[in-house]
């Protein structure tokens, strides 16, 4: 189906912008005229044959629509839950990662050391993220493209977090010696651990389900 039919069965012009908001609403009120027309038993089939092609066209035109982002306060707590939820995910993946790098260690000081170092490495990184990303919030323009492309954010999240642990995965093993003793080490890349980490982080900070992944109902 494209883009001129769908348009035509929800009753959309070919002139207004489409907005996922708009798309559900002309949706609903095609799938409520229908059921208004097809009421009798005997048009059963046809009532579903008519919602289905409905469906069709919602998902089309959900594919192309654009998801007008929060404002004002709306806004100010999506950046908040954001904040919170992904610091979350950012400290127990930082917590993995040091725990993964460590090759010798005190169990009572590596037990509280651990989650310590998670906490210094996830909360100023969620805070440089999203003063980074902060453009992708205030800006409409940007902000469209973040909201309708959220597969980028996706990826970022998949890509940084397989290249942070291959990079500590290939970081050789090697003995070290300072005030504390002698004991081994793993020989970290740290370069390449912060672009990878800094990807990740920007990605979780500022995270968009894809639109395209949003099931019709």
């Amino acid at each position: 189906m494209d883009e001129n039919t769908a348009r035509s069965m929800l009753g959309l012009t070919s002139q207004r912008l489409l907005t996922t908001g708009r798309v559900e609403v002309a949706y609903a009120t095609a799938r409520e005229r229908t059921s208004e027309v097809l009421t009798t038993r005997s048009d059963g089939a046809a009532y579903q044959t008519c919602v289905l092609r409905l469906g069709e066209a919602r998902a089309v035109l959900l594919n192309k629509a654009t998801r007008l982002p929060p404002r004002g306060d709306a806004l100010v707590i999506l950046t908040v839950i954001q904040f919170f939820l992904g610091g979350f995910v950012l400290f127990a993946t930082a917590l993995a990662l040091v725990v993964g790098s460590t090759t010798d260690y005190d169990t009572a000081l590596s037990m509280v050391g651990w989650p310590i170092a998670a906490l210094v490495v996830a909360v100023p990184s969620m805070l440089i993220v999203l003063l980074v990303g902060l453009p992708l919030r205030l800006v409409p323009a940007l902000r469209a493209r973040w909201l309708r492309n959220g597969e980028i954010t996706v990826a970022g999240v998949v890509i940084g977090l397989i290249a942070s642990i291959g990079v500590i995965a290939a970081a050789p093993v090697i003995p070290v010696v300072d005030e504390i003793g002698l004991y081994e080490a793993r020989d970290i890349n740290w370069w390449a651990q912060l672009g990878a980490w800094l990807l990740f982080a920007f990605s979780i900070a500022h995270f968009v389900w894809p639109l395209r992944w949003v099931r019709p109902v």
